[in-house]
């Protein structure tokens, strides 16, 4: 099994620059996002790894988008997944 982790934050020009100093490979999605009724730049930093190798690090990542954003607090979701690679090399169809 897989761990899914995704941060929820205010979208910044520096939030590829600073998930890179902590994770080699992430998804950085746009997101629009609403606070008491007004809607604002927002972004969902993917990463997927294994629990026990992540788990601190991306609390650390949490802690520096704070920070950088100047924000209250970012969430934080953790979710246990199974991975599926699908490659040129896949040989059963996935049910």
């Amino acid at each position: 099994m897989r761990t899914v982790y995704r941060l929820y934050t205010e979208r910044r020009a520096n939030l590829a620059e600073l998930t890179s100093r902590y994770f080699s490979g992430f998804t950085l999605i746009d997101a629009v996002g609403y606070w008491k009724g007004n809607a604002e730049p927002s972004a969902i930093v993917e990463v997927i790894g294994t629990s026990a190798d992540y788990a601190d690090t991306i609390i650390e990542l949490a802690h520096a988008i704070r920070i950088a954003n100047g924000q209250q607090s970012v969430y934080l979701v953790r979710a246990e997944c199974e991975l599926i690679e699908v490659t040129v090399d896949t040989a059963q169809e996935i049910t």
